[in-house]
């Protein structure tokens, strides 16, 4: 018959998208998770509510994305099952004049998950430039911010492709990072300070850091104060006086 092959299509079509329905589901509830955490911390420490305030409300964000993709998921499903089953009551004739037509993709491949797949794939180097550009100001999406506060709680860290701009941005970091290791803060050029500072919002907002973050926020810790004196004294065209 003219549409068997069609209604394999269908077939395949309906369990891609199951399976796409479960990890959004799947995503649905790691986010209320985090969501439950991040509110505990904000109870736990009220002096940094203004942080954990930050977090809830993008974790909120994404929580709503979420729900939006189970939702267009499932009706992809629903839509491509009724397709097949529309196909299966063909008459002869209409079976003879059958044109195979497979329904375009899901609008459910939105702009977030867009966002999150871009925002997922960065190195900490590259989120905390991002990271610094949301907090200056120079980017204001709260769909890529919210997708960057969600990938920082539960991402993967992932190296950067070494090539042009994102090396330089690798080799910034280990190298504001080395200096302050050397006690060298005096020779951080601003966009080092910048650099540091946001990677420290990161690692700060995580609910669940690992080893390696705990140890690389004790050094950023430890001259913080240093760092944010000198940042300020560098907007103001100063010359910033150190005092470890």
């Amino acid at each position: 018959m003219p549409h068997e092959s069609y209604a394999a299509k269908l077939r395949d079509k309906i369990a891609t998208t199951q399976k796409k329905y479960l990890e959004a589901v799947e995503s649905v509830e790691q986010v209320r998770i985090l969501l439950s955490k991040a509110d505990a911390r904000r109870l736990n420490e009220p002096d940094d509510a203004r942080k954990w305030h930050r977090v809830l409300n993008n974790l909120e964000i994404s929580l709503d994305e979420s729900k939006k993709r189970v939702q267009l998921f499932a009706l992809e499903i629903q839509r491509t099952e009724g397709e097949l089953e529309k196909l299966s009551r063909l008459s002869p004739e209409e079976d003879a004049d059958f044109t195979e037509t497979l329904p375009s993709e899901s609008s459910a491949e939105s702009d977030w998950d867009v966002k999150v797949h871009q925002v997922k794939a960065m190195s900490l180097e590259e989120s905390a430039l991002l990271q610094e550009q949301i907090d200056s100001g120079e980017v204001c999406d709260k769909q890529l911010e919210a997708s960057l506060e969600l990938a920082n709680q539960i991402g993967e860290e992932k190296p950067a492709e070494v090539d042009g701009d994102n090396t330089r941005r690798q080799i910034a970091l280990r190298a504001a990072i080395d200096k302050i290791r050397k006690s060298r803060i005096d020779t951080m050029t601003y966009e080092e300070i910048k650099l540091v500072l946001a990677c420290r919002t990161l690692l700060t907002s995580r609910l669940e850091p690992k080893d390696r973050d705990q140890r690389l926020k004790r050094i950023i810790d430890g001259a913080s104060r240093v760092l944010q004196r000198r940042k300020i004294a560098l907007e103001g065209g100063q010359t910033p006086k150190f005092k470890i």
